[in-house]
């Protein structure tokens, strides 16, 4: 099929995660020392100190009975092989704890406590092992996936879960990949992630975050920030997914894994791991995808996990889920977020609807990405691979639609509003022009029955950004005009 006549936007994020520089995943990644606390045994160092501390104590007993020093060199011998005994067993436990993981992906049997940790609420995700997905840390997946994935938090999760099984301190002993999302310090540094390099990014102001060539031993390293990293590598999956056209095991390799494609035994055994990561992310996936995910334990001071998305840090910035009190919406090539401003004056048209007619305010489109875009686009100019004529009004071309921009909505006008196409026999249509001008709401041809007659675009934010691709990286919290 001939590529869409716009491409993904040219400040796409560098493209590798834990391994597009160094091939390999997080497995036997191992936690910071500085959080991971004691998950083994004792140490070598620790049974040589508990042998001398007996040593010592067997030496002072009272050598001037024999029977005595006997019983207490037996004593000696046997505490000594009680304590080996023990720390082996310890460790072996350990050990189990560590390479039985959760089930799918990595993780240790339970996280290490740090700053990152939350003890507010647990996230059950179809009975996987995941202790370090805590309540706090879901709402910043669903904010994340609401900016950059289209709403699929589920993506998001397994991704997560197969690179560092929700430890926040992961570490890649074969590269610099670190934290949640295994992100390898070239690519962290990029400038296409403010998350860790400052600026603006999903509606959110960061600040300037320290990243090492090494980060481990460095429990600042900016990556080892659970909100960092999860924002971070919603926007990596979600460029990857449009690309990959929503295939989150392609998208892996692609951007996650990746490897080289040379005729070498090391490509090759790079490619069979990329294929081994995909299927796994892609079970995990399938699996949250059909059961869900449940909180426990949230109390009355828990961050909420459901509810508006954040808005961004100016009222044309940003995506907010829309209120649907008053609206009745259906769509599957859509989803229901706009720019926050536009969403809280849908809000007010839409009970002003409801107010004069009794009615719900009927939308059949809102937001959408811009794989759904192309979608549309490719539908209309295309028929099995091959250029064809469109057979009706075309769709914006990706990139250059108000909808990509949370900045319009459509109407059911046909099957909800009016029968016919003379607007002072449909005084519902009379209304729904009123209501949303009084708004900024203005449909793009107010002649009822034509091709736009059913779009609205919300003029105050369209107008600030002079056009709809200039308004389309706003969506996502970049180039936001205040």
């Amino acid at each position: 099929m001939p590529p869409a006549p716009t491409p993904p936007p040219s400040s796409a994020p560098a493209s590798a995660g834990s391994a597009g520089s160094s091939g390999a995943t997080a497995k036997g990644a191992k936690p910071s020392p500085q959080a991971s606390g004691n998950t083994g045994g004792p140490s070598k160092l620790q049974e040589e100190s508990l042998e001398e501390t007996a040593a010592q104590s067997a030496s002072n007993q009272d050598e001037e009975d024999e029977g005595k020093k006997q019983n207490t060199s037996c004593l000696f011998c046997c505490a000594t092989i009680v304590v080996l005994n023990l720390g082996f067993f310890i460790f072996v436990f350990s050990l189990m704890g560590y390479f039985s993981g959760s089930g799918f992906g990595l993780g240790w049997i339970t996280e290490p406590k740090s700053s990152n940790s939350t003890s507010s609420g647990q996230v059950n995700c179809a009975n996987l092992k995941m202790p370090g997905l805590t309540a706090e840390r879901y709402a910043w997946v669903k904010d994340a996936a609401a900016k950059y994935l289209n709403g699929n938090e589920a993506a998001l999760i397994a991704v997560i879960q197969h690179e560092s099984g929700w430890r926040a301190d992961a570490q890649n002993p074969n590269s610099s990949a670190a934290g949640l999302g295994q992100f390898i310090t070239s690519t962290a540094r990029s400038s296409s992630y403010p998350m860790f390099n400052g600026g603006t990014a999903a509606g959110i102001q960061w600040t300037k975050g320290t990243l090492y060539d090494k980060p481990y031993g460095h429990p600042d390293d900016a990556r080892y920030d659970a909100k960092r990293s999860i924002y971070a590598a919603a926007k990596l999956l979600g460029w990857s997914m449009e690309s990959q056209h929503g295939d989150v095991g392609l998208a892996y390799i692609e951007h996650y894994h990746g490897y080289c494609k040379k005729n070498t035994t090391q490509c090759a055994k790079q490619k069979n791991e990329a294929i081994n990561g995909a299927k796994d992310v892609v079970a995990i996936y399938d699996k949250i995808r059909n059961n869900g995910c449940k909180i426990t334990g949230v109390t009355s001071s828990s961050t909420p996990v459901s509810g508006p998305v954040t808005p961004g840090s100016g009222p044309c910035c940003g995506l907010q889920k829309i209120n649907e009190q008053y609206i009745y919406y259906r769509s599957s090539l859509s989803t229901g977020y706009l720019m926050p401003q536009a969403a809280d004056a849908l809000y007010k048209a839409s009970k002003a609807y409801f107010e004069k007619t009794g009615k719900k305010l009927p939308l059949t489109n809102i937001y959408r990405s811009y794989k759904q875009q192309k979608e549309m686009w490719d539908a209309c100019h295309y028929s099995n691979g091959k250029s064809k004529p469109c057979p009706y009004k075309s769709p914006a071309a990706p990139g250059s639609s108000p909808h990509q921009a949370g900045l319009a909505v459509d109407v059911n006008m046909k099957g909800a509003i009016c029968s016919g196409c003379d607007p002072s026999k449909c005084p519902l249509y009379q209304t729904l022009i009123q209501v949303m001008h009084d708004n900024g709401w203005e449909p793009q041809d107010k002649r009822l029955c034509q091709t736009e007659s059913h779009h609205f675009n919300y003029r105050p934010c369209l107008s600030k950004y002079g056009s709809s691709s200039a308004a389309i990286p706003a969506a996502s919290g970049q180039k936001c005009k205040k």
